[in-house]
């Protein structure tokens, strides 16, 4: 689980394995707890198994969160640190609101 608030990486959890990226994430330099990118995937054509471990951007229901360096999406935090990761059927809550439930837009 990632929290971020006001556009920060407020902490991270996992039930295993998160140790190797706090290690990482705690030996990078500044910037490394920025919001990134969010891209929430709405193409149904695109039909290419999520559990692959290839990054699908466009699947409907895939969402993909980056946090630290930007810089390949346009923004502008040149980070020494950079993690990408993808939820096939996830959901979101923005502002105690859900936005997307187990992959669908409310």
């Amino acid at each position: 689980t990632l929290v971020f608030s006001k556009g920060k990486l407020t902490s991270m959890t996992a039930t295993s394995g998160v140790e190797p990226l706090k290690a990482t994430y705690d030996a990078a330099g500044p910037g490394k707890e920025r919001f990134g990118v969010i891209d929430i995937g709405l193409n149904p054509a695109v039909d290419f198994p999520l559990a692959t471990g290839a990054i699908v951007w466009p699947q409907a229901g895939a969402v993909t969160v980056v946090i630290g360096n930007d810089v390949f999406s346009g923004g502008d935090n040149n980070s020494d640190f950079q993690f990408a990761a993808q939820l096939g059927g996830a959901s979101i809550t923005v502002a105690g609101k859900p936005t997307l439930t187990k992959g669908r837009l409310e």
